[in-house]
């Protein structure tokens, strides 16, 4: 537990010193530049990491003996992945890369779809890198390998809803069907968000989270869901299909609402309400708009469905990158205007989800073995 601690805060530390610089850019002539030192840095750091890892996430082992059985000769599932991921897997090996390189490589993707997303937004880079590394977003990352790619893709494919480019918008879902076929379901998205849809009044915005989560929580609510197990079945969520029918047998059940859960519901909330009061004093770019449509649209059909199965919530999670992005403008722009109190109060619920999910999951029992705790591959 120790090292993680060590992994997770150096991280953390070395990404947002790397990105710091970065506020200058406010209230400059902003440059457009991705590929600066910093970001280059910052991403080759975050990749090593990455791929340095074993059995840190849920789906980290299958995806390294998938790879290690395609060195050997043998395919096992992989041929029920997607065509643009079993191709990059096959040229890795035909290279005789080791798998912690390719696996560091769905990391630099990630995090370098994000940088790239925010190049004429720097500014938020330093409390993009510390939410990443320390809000609920690592762990995220690290479970939902390929899907992750796609949803940090989706980010940037906003600048094409934005800029009316359907054409390159639908050949971006496209690529990102190769690496995650369920990426389709982002298709109509293009047209949904040509128009506002979120409320402009954050009585009405946090009403409606609020409304979700009870809703969401009710036991008739969770049994209407029976028909999910039909639905999604093509989106390779089949294996999920049994927590279903677990759920079934206890409806009296909700996703606990422990410490963690409880502080990153509190900090969506609040910035749902921040962001809506600080768009009436900043004059924010449509784009930030867009991100917040996003954000609340995800955050509230999350709620709806957290208690109900897996093939409803990981679709889902192509909205909860947008975190990495309306969290940090909230900070941001709390910093500047001197809010101390709630700026804190973000910053305390922000960053302490990595951390405390380690703490649990080592005490529990698991220790070493559990997902969460960080372990480098060649010390295994």
């Amino acid at each position: 537990m120790i090292i993680s601690f060590c992994i997770y805060g150096a991280l953390a530390f070395i990404l947002w010193l790397l990105a710091k610089d970065q506020l200058r850019f406010q209230n400059r002539v902003r440059s457009d530049s991705f590929c600066t030192w910093q970001n280059i840095c910052a991403i080759a750091i975050f990749a090593a990491i990455y791929g340095l890892r074993y059995n840190v996430g849920v789906d980290n082992l299958a995806y390294i003996r998938l790879y290690q059985a395609l060195e050997n000769g043998n395919a096992l599932r992989s041929d029920t992945l997607e065509l643009g991921y079993r191709y990059l897997q096959q040229l890795f090996v035909d290279i005789g890369l080791h798998y912690s390189m390719f696996i560091g490589l769905w990391g630099a993707l990630q995090i370098g779809l994000i940088y790239y997303a925010m190049r004429r937004n720097k500014y938020l880079l330093p409390f993009i890198a510390l939410f990443i590394v320390l809000g609920p977003t690592w762990l995220r990352w690290a479970n939902i390998m390929r899907q992750a790619v796609v949803e940090c893709a989706f980010v940037v494919l906003i600048d094409y809803i934005v800029e009316k480019k359907v054409w390159k918008y639908a050949l971006g879902i496209a690529l990102c069907c190769l690496v995650h076929k369920s990426a389709i379901l982002l298709l109509p998205f293009y047209f949904i968000l040509q128009k506002p849809i979120f409320p402009k009044n954050r009585w009405v915005a946090v009403g409606c989270v609020v409304c979700c989560t009870i809703i969401g929580s009710t036991p008739t609510w969770i049994k209407s869901m029976n028909f999910i197990e039909s639905v999604l079945s093509f989106m390779e969520y089949d294996a999920y299909t049994f927590n279903f029918k677990m759920i079934m047998q206890d409806v009296d059940h909700s996703r606990a609402w422990g410490p963690a859960r409880a502080g990153i519901w509190l900090l969506y909330v609040i910035a749902t309400w921040t962001y809506l009061r600080l768009r009436t004093q900043f004059n924010f770019s449509k784009h930030f708009d867009i991100y917040f449509e996003c954000f609340f649209f995800g955050n509230c059909m999350y709620e709806l469905f957290v208690n109900t199965n897996q093939i409803f919530i990981r679709p889902l999670s192509y909205f909860q990158s947008f975190s990495l992005i309306i969290i940090p403008i909230c900070l941001y722009y709390l910093w500047k205007s001197r809010k101390v109190a709630l700026y804190h109060t973000m910053c305390l619920l922000a960053f302490f989800n990595t951390f405390w999910w380690t703490i649990k999951a080592y005490l529990v029992g698991m220790g070493d073995k559990a997902f969460e705790v960080y372990k480098f591959y060649f010390m295994q």
